[in-house]
């Protein structure tokens, strides 16, 4: 289900107790094996012979029209690549992967836990994959940042995803806590209430 799912597919299952739906892809293993895996005078050591073969098999049965779908499906081809999508990476994802978008401090959120990435990519979607206990952020298959899992509501921060070490006194000196100031009257005193 992870591969259909990176791939973008939907996998369709035999019925159980209906020998008519296996039947149906035991058939076509077994056309594969006849005739397009072993052709006449071709030796299945010979593995670049084997794919020309099968390449040329290819180009000649999708020229004719199809029984089922009475046309050729190198036209139906052409008009489907138009709505086709790109596919993701060929390595599929071995874990728990999602998309999270980084906030403005520089940080995804996973489980309830924060972990820090550069600060480049503030504001952009990447990918967060949980392997092993440590959480790994990924952009274009790059890992940017590797973190070892922390308990929900903690902090993973690294220093060189915001450029050195952050200082150990803030920015500004605390002071007094100000004091809201008490509004007056047009008039210098307050309403009377009735």
């Amino acid at each position: 289900m992870r591969f259909a799912t990176h791939y973008g597919f939907r996998p369709d299952f035999c019925e159980g107790a209906d020998p008519e739906s296996k039947g149906i892809v035991e058939h076509l293993v077994g056309y594969a094996k006849r005739d397009l895996v072993l052709p006449e005078g071709l030796s299945v050591t010979d593995l670049p012979a084997a794919n020309a073969a099968a390449t040329a098999w290819c180009v000649e049965v999708n020229a004719a029209p199809h029984s089922e779908i009475c046309a050729v499906p190198a036209e139906c081809l052409l008009t489907e690549r138009q709505v086709f999508s790109a596919l993701p990476s060929l390595r599929p994802r071995i874990g728990r992967v999602t998309t999270r978008r980084v906030d403005r401090l520089s940080c995804v959120r996973i489980g309830s836990a924060g972990y820090s990435v550069p600060t480049r990519l503030i504001g952009t979607s990447v990918e967060v994959g949980v392997v092993d206990g440590r959480v790994r952020v990924l952009v274009a298959d790059e890992v940017v940042a590797d973190h070892a899992l922390v308990a929900p509501g903690e902090a993973s921060v690294h220093d060189e995803h915001y450029g050195g070490s952050r200082p150990h006194t803030p920015r500004r000196a605390p002071g007094p806590a100000r004091r809201p100031r008490r509004r007056s009257w047009p008039s210098g005193r307050p309403r009377r209430r009735p």
